[in-house]
């Protein structure tokens, strides 16, 4: 329910023979730290700095165009996370969404990956998500590869880069709901991170004391009511009546 420290990357790998290419899954981390990058002795590799690559400048930027080429893997997610700040509200309350498809099929996602001293790592291509049925949530979205074709062309690095596959996905088989804001929490490891958020009922009783009429009186019941009234005050004081009138004789 929540990737932690690592998750497993497939792979395709040339078999000892030299020429029978065989998948595998390895276990990688998931925010990329290139071979390159040179550490001090106590310092922490920085995984959120690599965290996701854009897919438009890819075959670019140098600490991704030589792995872009060479080290093609896939992620396999039965979904994702994404926030959403709603309107009126600050940066600071966003609201955390489920993204994965109806059919509840797991999504393939496009990533790269590299060793670095004994550390292996991965990252997860993004590309624009305008005319994808998510484009509402966010204005970025993984590369979601469709099928298995799309599989198989992405993790071929012994042919060019399939630039055709990182457009955004188009299918209209994803959806989005609300889920709890503790997906925040790396820890939280369980299942109502990725169901429907609950929202509060209301009793059918408050709905209808809310929409209840008010009851408008007939005017003979008015007057009856008035009268009653008269002659209540009257006999709640009948001395007070009495002595007024021996004032007036």
């Amino acid at each position: 329910y929540h990737p932690g420290q690592t998750c497993p990357v497939l792979v395709l790998k040339t078999h000892h023979d030299g020429t029978t290419r065989v998948c595998e899954l390895q276990n990688k981390q998931w925010g990329l730290v290139p071979r390159f990058t040179r550490l001090d002795e106590d310092e922490k590799p920085n995984f959120f700095k690599m965290f996701n690559a854009r897919s438009e400048s890819v075959d670019s930027k140098p600490s991704f165009k030589q792995l872009v080429n060479t080290h093609r893997g896939v992620v396999l997610f039965s979904g994702y996370y994404e926030w959403m700040t709603p309107p009126g509200s600050s940066q600071k309350h966003k609201q955390p969404y489920y993204v994965h498809r109806t059919s509840d099929e797991p999504l393939a996602l496009a990533a790269i990956y590299d060793q670095c001293g004994e550390l292996a790592t991965f990252t997860i291509l993004t590309t624009d998500s305008t005319r994808s049925a998510v484009s509402w949530l966010h204005d970025r979205m993984p590369v979601i590869l469709r099928d298995d074709e799309s599989i198989r062309k992405w993790m071929d690095v012994s042919q060019p880069l399939p630039y055709e596959l990182l457009g955004p996905y188009t299918e209209k088989d994803l959806e989005a709901f609300k889920v709890t804001s503790d997906v925040g929490n790396m820890k939280l490891n369980h299942p109502r991170c990725c169901e429907p958020l609950k929202t509060k009922a209301v009793s059918e009783s408050a709905i209808a004391k809310l929409f209840a009429k008010k009851k408008v009186a007939s005017p003979t019941a008015k007057r009856e009511r008035d009268d009653d009234d008269d002659e209540g005050a009257a006999a709640a004081a009948p001395e007070s009546a009495k002595v007024k009138r021996e004032k007036v004789d």
